[in-house]
């Protein structure tokens, strides 16, 4: 500011203190250009950044989709049925989404997997010898209440 002051109160005539005045404002208060140069770094750097940024993202969601996938399928140790996926096992389907098939570790090596059971219901007895057996009960019953 004392250098506007400076200029104002100079013995310049009007128009040498109106370009003093605009160098002074050149100088001090407009943002001064980049080159093209720069630009064109800053510009790269920012893209390579994103196109970074990209590649994480789908590689995580990579990885999720196959961590969800090893769990559907009842994996015990996820890190090891990872190591164990080719780039084979893993392909787009039809619609374009991105799926895993891990039939061919769950042959290789079921341990890693949960096995799967069926649960029986009920006590495993036919239910064909059950009425005889109650039928036959019934009448021992009876005959040793004396009722029959």
């Amino acid at each position: 500011m004392q250098q506007l002051s400076d200029i104002l109160n100079s013995d310049l005539d009007n128009e040498e203190k109106l370009k003093g005045i605009e160098n002074f404002i050149e100088q001090n208060y407009v943002e001064k250009s980049v080159s093209d140069e720069n630009k064109n770094q800053t510009e790269e750097k920012y893209l390579a950044e994103i196109q970074k940024l990209k590649n994480d993202f789908e590689n995580e969601k990579k990885q999720s989709l196959i961590d969800n996938e090893i769990q559907k399928c009842g994996g015990k140790n996820i890190k090891a049925i990872r190591a164990l996926i080719e780039e084979g096992d893993i392909f787009n389907d039809e619609n374009g989404n991105l799926c895993v098939d891990l039939s061919r570790i769950m042959k290789s090596d079921p341990y890693l997997f949960t096995q799967k059971s069926e649960n029986l219901v009920g006590t495993g007895v036919s239910k064909g010898n059950l009425s005889k057996r109650k039928k036959s009960f019934m009448d021992y019953a009876r005959k040793g209440a004396g009722l029959k």
